[in-house]
């Protein structure tokens, strides 16, 4: 099992996340469905619009599975209509 530990990620109960892992694993790119709507997990960054916490996030649907090929778009922002490719393994957030 492929386990992402988010660095400062706690557990429900406030204590940190143990040394086996969280409890719960992050949703990934890769597991949403044409369709679903999501925003990519927050990343570090320089909160000037380069990541970061402090800015806004785009919400984006998946176009399709993704194929492997980073030169095609598999994400579509919904307020934009910008096209994107995002990687298979990003952590994000479902929208529903």
């Amino acid at each position: 099992m492929n386990v992402h530990i988010i660095p400062g990620l706690r557990c429900f109960d406030g204590d940190d996340v143990p040394p086996e892992g969280p409890q719960s694993q992050p949703l990934t790119f890769e597991e949403l469905d044409p369709g679903n709507r999501f925003i990519a997990f927050p990343r570090d960054g320089d909160d000037s619009g380069h990541g970061g916490y402090r800015s806004g996030q785009r919400l984006f649907e998946k176009l399709a599975e993704d194929d492997g090929n980073a030169l095609e778009p598999n994400a579509v922002a919904v307020n934009t209509e910008t096209k994107s490719h995002m990687p298979a393994s990003m952590p994000v957030l479902r929208i529903v």
